[in-house]
């Protein structure tokens, strides 16, 4: 048999690069313009922004619609060249079919290499742009909100006018909301309101806060990494009013004038696999706590063990005589001294006498706070990832005295308490530093020692093999992707030289069918990995290796005509 003609397969190879250009852009528009459907009527997407999220989708889809695209290119190609006897011709010429195929192995090769590169390099880049483009945004939800006349509401961790307790609801409301071109402060957006009023709610939608003002101008903040509990996603929301009164719980009627209110708003956006080359699937083994729900998982582990430690530590200060070392929620220092502690039911009982020192900044100076009680209670609270307590003292005699020695008469109160009472230095801050393995054999010592932790380490574990069984579907689910893309194009020209008297559309169902078979099985496959781990890679791959063994049958059918 002779070599086959460079002309021919150049013709032929071109003809092949054309239709698939022409088909995936086809395949990519449509899929890419379904995509948009759902955020474009839930309204995170604009409709200004439709072009664009379109162009953008179109790359991640090409994941989907080359591997058709190439089947559907090659089966036409390789039928008109059978149905017009360019096949008999060539064949009579001294051209095998192995050789006249030839072309479309070069397509399938190119194709598996391009694809190869997308989902490893491009795909993530651009799914990752997408997923930010429907996310909600906090900037675009107040103004819209705003626009609409409704109120916005947030959740989040309070801090700033009158305290917060780091729980419940925010909801703010304005006349008009003009979003500044150039915000300042390192912002992201800044945003100014008219006629605005804001209300705080805690967990039982009780009002803590109301303000209301003429004009307040807002800043959005994103927080650096690693500054907090679990900033990555996450944004610090500044507002400040002009001459703004309101109420505030335990305090009342109060007059505000420029003085900041922040409060923490997790971002909608997530992290994903998905958005990760090889290259970061492979460090993200390292470091898990990229991935929020991992994080999350983490947090609540780093909360268990700071609180165990923070109770040991102050056990152990009780038993040598020394003070206990806390920050109050205004980051201030308060001492606490007790004669006798007894820990039951999550609270510790403080006996023998108890005293208690404050040191407080307000517009006056500087003062030291000495509250003395002969009991009271110390009982843990759930904030954040940091071990929180509340100090309760009963029967107590508060005196103060200023930093230039005068002091006020002691008053005695039937009952005294400070809540958000954090340890200094907080445990969680080295706790938060360490990787998984580290992390798990501290919370190991304690299950040793008779404590579950509230099963937090077992949350954990599950979490980061659930993350190996992600990570190993998805590298599987891009290598089974790219390997199906080069056997679609040789089934569909394969099957078009075989079936060359029936209609092109008929020959390609003889292709599609299978081509269709084969994703499902990918994609079902890549969803078994994520449940029970390498065995859903044997049904991942079945789908590729039974579209192999089909079309070797079709070939061997075509050898033997």
């Amino acid at each position: 048999m002779a070599r086959p003609s460079f002309t021919l397969f150049r013709s032929t190879f071109l003809d092949l690069l054309k239709l698939v250009a022409l088909t995936a852009t086809v395949l990519v528009l449509v899929i890419a313009l379904g995509a948009a459907i759902k955020p474009l009527s839930d309204g995170v997407l604009s409709a200004g922004d439709l072009p664009k999220f379109v162009l953008i989708a179109m790359v991640p889809m090409l994941a989907y619609a080359l591997p058709f695209a190439g089947g559907f290119a090659s089966t036409l190609v390789y039928h008109r060249i059978a149905s017009d006897n360019e096949a008999v011709a060539a064949h009579a010429g001294g051209i095998s079919h192995r050789a006249l195929l030839g072309p479309a192995l070069a397509l399938a090769l190119v194709l598996t290499g391009g694809l190869m590169l997308l989902n490893e390099q491009v795909i993530p880049v651009f799914l990752r742009t997408m997923q930010k483009m429907v996310t909600v945004d906090v900037a675009r939800k107040m103004l819209q909100g705003t626009t609409r006349g409704e109120a916005v509401e947030f959740r989040g961790g309070m801090g700033g006018v009158g305290g917060g307790s780091g729980e419940g609801k925010v909801m703010i409301y304005a006349d008009r909301a003009l979003a500044i071109e150039q915000p300042t402060g390192g912002a992201t957006d800044q945003i100014r309101f008219a006629n605005f009023a804001f209300v705080e709610l805690d967990k039982e939608g009780r009002p803590r806060r109301e303000l209301s003002c003429a004009h307040a101008n807002l800043w959005l903040i994103p927080l650096a990494e690693g500054a907090g509990e679990s900033s990555e996603g996450v944004s610090r929301v500044v507002m400040e009013f002009e001459d703004a009164s309101g109420y505030v719980e335990g305090v009342g009627l109060v007059q505000v004038q420029e003085v900041p209110l922040t409060w923490t708003i997790p971002n909608t956006f997530t992290e994903k696999v998905a958005f990760m080359s090889w290259g970061e699937l492979r460090r993200l083994v390292d470091n898990p706590y990229r991935l929020n729900w991992v994080d999350a998982q983490r947090q609540k582990l780093v909360t268990a063990l700071a609180q165990r430690q923070t109770l040991a530590r102050i056990q152990e200060a009780s038993t040598r005589g020394e003070a206990i070392q806390f920050a109050d929620g205004s980051n201030q220092p308060v001492s606490l001294r007790v004669g006798r502690l007894a820990f039951a039911n999550g609270e510790w009982t403080l006996a023998g006498g108890v005293e208690v020192l404050r040191l407080r900044t307000t517009t006056t100076g500087r003062s030291t706070q000495t509250i003395t009680a002969e009991s009271g209670t110390l009982k843990r609270e759930q904030r954040g990832a940091a071990a929180s307590f509340k100090l309760t003292l009963e029967r107590a005699r508060v005196r103060d005295s200023a930093a230039a020695g005068d002091s006020t008469a002691a008053t005695e109160r039937s009952g005294f308490s400070l809540e958000g009472l954090s340890p200094s230095p907080d445990p969680a801050e080295e706790l938060r530093k360490l990787p998984p393995a580290a992390l798990l054999e501290r919370a190991d010592a304690w299950v040793k020692a008779g404590d579950r932790l509230d099963e937090a380490p077992q949350a954990l574990r599950d979490g980061l093999v659930q993350l190996d069984r992600v990570i190993l579907g998805k590298q599987n689910e891009r290598m089974a992707m790219a390997a199906s893309c080069a056997v679609m194009v040789l089934t569909g020209a394969i099957t078009a030289l075989l079936l060359s008297r029936k209609l092109p559309l008929t020959v390609y169902l003889f292709t599609f069918a299978p081509a269709l078979v084969t994703m499902v099985t990918i994609s079902g496959g890549q969803q078994l990995t994520k449940q029970v781990g390498a065995g859903g890679l044997a049904l991942m791959w079945a789908g590729v290796a039974a579209l192999g063994l089909y079309t070797m049958v079709v070939y061997w059918k075509l050898a033997r005509h």
